[in-house]
């Protein structure tokens, strides 16, 4: 496998999918790291791959309902308190809340077909409200530091430095995961949405080339 780098940082050869990526659940009892690294966006890459077609929107955990507004219902039927934020665009969109650390996947009838929290860059000025759409996919990234790795890189601003997208939380060289699912909802990230493995296959799944991401303030 050969991923690129940032774009013009070369490619580095045999950098191979999270070890984790193979178990949802064994991301559960990774370990924390407790100090960022020194890097400034997450990075860039060009490997796809095909061995995703059973990922689903669906996939478990999931909120039905919820046009703008309304929170909807999560499957045991609680109010969870997280609405679509309100002017976030209309049809098929990705709409991510920078306050809220959090995003939603909105179907063409505008509904919420899944909602999860994320954890944005700690630099809120890397990012400005507004819409984008997504320009490029990666099943595997490598950061810009050249030492952590991720899956379902989904790519929608080009940023300062460096590309800035959806995937899910990186991975050190020694299998450390650079936060705790507990640790979703607060910005820990250099740049780019950190999601759950999860979630980070269901808006993999959910999105193309061209579709919308919503950022609010």
């Amino acid at each position: 496998m050969v991923l690129a780098v940032g774009g013009a940082l070369g490619v580095i050869p045999g950098v191979t999918a999270q070890s984790s990526a193979t178990a949802a659940a064994g991301k559960e009892a990774a370990a924390v790291v407790n100090a960022e690294p020194p890097s400034n966006a997450d990075a860039d890459s060009e490997s796809e791959g095909s061995d995703d077609d059973w990922l689903t929107v669906e996939d478990e955990p999931a909120a039905v309902g919820g046009a703008e507004g309304d929170p909807g219902v999560d499957p045991d039927g609680r109010r969870d308190g997280y609405p679509l934020p309100a002017r976030s665009g209309e049809g098929k969109r990705v709409v991510y809340d920078i306050s809220d650390q959090h995003t939603w996947l909105v179907g063409g009838d505008n509904k919420v077909l899944r909602h999860y929290p994320v954890s944005g860059g700690r630099d809120e000025s890397l990012l400005d409200p507004g819409r984008y759409d997504v320009y490029s996919k990666s099943r595997h990234a490598v950061a810009v530091n050249l030492r952590e790795t991720m899956n379902y890189m989904v790519r929608f601003s080009h940023g300062n430095t460096a590309a800035i997208g959806f995937h899910d939380v990186p991975e050190w060289p020694d299998g450390r995961l650079a936060q705790t699912r507990d640790q979703l909802g607060s910005p820990r990230s250099a740049g780019c949405i950190r999601q759950w493995i999860n979630d980070a296959r269901a808006l993999w799944k959910f999105s193309e080339v061209g579709t919308p991401v919503i950022v609010k303030a």
